[in-house]
């Protein structure tokens, strides 16, 4: 599967693309985000929010995201050429 999402260093994209990477191991994400509230600490564990203890899942806090980021705003992009380019099954909006 390949998957973008747009926001993806946000707190809610960042966690979708966790979630994302967690069931979907050899999925290939590509994260677009332009970081004007969003952060690369969300994108690397541990993760805010998330309490291993709580999950069951000792790796909720040894998780970083490994996959493809374009820091840059929607509007500054065409976004057409990067969809062509990296022919997602699905794109998430955040």
């Amino acid at each position: 599967m390949r998957f973008i999402v747009t926001g993806g260093a946000g707190f809610v994209g960042a966690n979708l693309v966790r979630a994302l990477s967690q069931h979907h191991q050899h999925a290939q994400i590509l994260v677009i985000d332009d970081f004007r509230s969003g952060s690369f600490a969300n994108l690397a564990g541990p993760f805010p929010g998330i309490n291993p203890a709580l999950t069951g899942d000792a790796r909720d806090g040894d998780w970083s995201y490994q996959g493809q980021l374009l820091a840059r705003s929607l509007s500054d992009m065409d976004l057409t050429a990067v969809v062509e380019d990296f022919r997602p099954d699905v794109i998430f909006h955040q």
